[in-house]
């Protein structure tokens, strides 16, 4: 992108307020998931049956739930797990996969066109819960014993018992379904650019592809590259809860959302403690809705500011 549009994108971002509620509601949520357990009240995993359902108080902030573990300090760790499977999922699974592959499956078309359209037609054919929980049953428990078994002889067996390794699995099997669904428009979007007279003048004045693509087509693309990975990213958001609900995500006594509402779904629990249930569905609803808002008004501000230039 060249100065006049970093400097006139800036401007318009900074300008909306959408987009600086979402942005800093993200860097927000982002941040406690990744530094926020190191000040956490208590271990999450220690449970004191003496001190069930307490109500919340100085020193349980969100009280305890059924075993008497802290919620609050829960809820930390939660975060942690959703941040860290959503932003590696959407590395991997949007910009390495979904943006990559459109990229050269729209620039270069022919055999490598095919090919890539061919894995995800193949791919998109399966419906993506479906192959979830097929690849999680059917490779999870193996990876996760030769993993521990590897990392215990590195003498780095704090990482089998932080739940980590559990998170490998579940990032592998959803980057390898998100990028299906986003490659379609991407990949079409970079066929109508390639056509343009901009890369035809690019190639006479010897314009090397890899200039072509990521810095003329790519940034030409970005408000449909910011739609895409805000979906991959609330998706990656929503499979993790799901998954983990379901009991093919993380497992218990890990810390993550969707064991918190798979434990609080009782009708005696939403009576007596409703707490359990509305904290961590407020903060996944927050954090959805925050990605929804950032890829919609900041998709628009992109192409509206590029169609300007």
């Amino acid at each position: 992108m060249n100065r006049i549009f970093k400097t006139r994108l800036f401007r318009a971002t900074w300008k909306n307020r959408l987009v600086r509620f979402a942005l800093f509601g993200l860097i927000l949520f982002y941040l406690v998931g990744f530094l926020g357990p190191l000040f956490a009240p208590h271990d999450p995993l220690r449970t004191n049956l003496e001190e069930s359902f307490l109500t919340p108080s100085k020193e349980h902030f969100f009280g305890t739930d059924r075993i008497g573990r802290d919620v609050f300090s829960r809820v930390l760790y939660a975060i942690r797990t959703t941040s860290i499977i959503s932003l590696l999922v959407l590395v991997f699974g949007g910009w390495f996969l979904s943006v990559g592959l459109g990229l050269i499956a729209g620039y270069y078309g022919g055999k490598i066109d095919s090919l890539i359209m061919r894995i995800g037609e193949t791919l998109g054919s399966i419906p993506p819960l479906i192959f979830l929980i097929l690849f999680l049953v059917s490779f999870r428990d193996g990876f996760e014993a030769s993993m521990a078994q590897m990392i215990e002889s590195l003498g780095m067996g704090w990482l089998v018992t932080s739940g980590i390794i559990q998170m490998i699995p579940v990032i592998l099997a959803m980057a390898l379904i998100s990028w299906v669904g986003g490659i379609y428009p991407i990949r079409s979007r970079v066929l109508q650019e390639r056509e343009q007279g901009y890369v035809e003048s690019l190639r006479i004045l010897g314009a090397s592809e890899k200039r072509i693509i990521f810095g003329h087509i790519l940034p030409n693309i970005m408000g449909l590259v910011v739609l895409n990975l805000s979906a991959i990213l609330i998706a990656a958001i929503g499979l993790e809860v799901g998954l983990s609900f379901l009991g093919l995500g993380i497992r218990d006594p890990y810390p993550s959302f969707g064991i918190m509402f798979y434990q609080s779904a009782s009708l005696s629990l939403l009576k007596n403690h409703p707490h359990l249930l509305v904290i961590p569905g407020i903060i996944v609803f927050y954090v959805g809705m925050l990605c929804w808002i950032l890829g919609d008004q900041w998709g628009r501000i992109i192409e509206s500011k590029r169609s300007c230039e």
